[in-house]
């Protein structure tokens, strides 16, 4: 199975320039497997996608996705939320 083995120098560079642009240097780790890899990449191009959007819209995702939103959003917008800003 191609997902336990370790991911691929594509998958390294795109997700080491994620992790730097999303300011989560912790999401990448050399030692990754491709299926860990893709779960990463696709975690913070998600989160990169909604920091780009209107601010609104990551309340929006917050309301019908809490568990998912508060996954991949930032710590200062986590305690707002939990402290009822908005």
């Amino acid at each position: 199975m191609t997902a336990s083995r370790p991911m691929t120098a594509e998958q390294a560079a795109t997700l080491k320039r994620l992790a730097e642009d999303a300011y989560e240097l912790d999401a990448f780790k050399p030692n990754l497997t491709r299926g860990e890899a893709d779960l990463r990449i696709a975690l913070l191009t998600a989160k990169l996608k909604l920091l780009d959007e209107p601010p609104h819209t990551l309340w929006d995702a917050v309301a019908h996705f809490p568990s998912k939103a508060a996954s991949i959003m930032p710590c200062h917008l986590r305690h707002a939320l939990d402290h009822g800003a908005h």
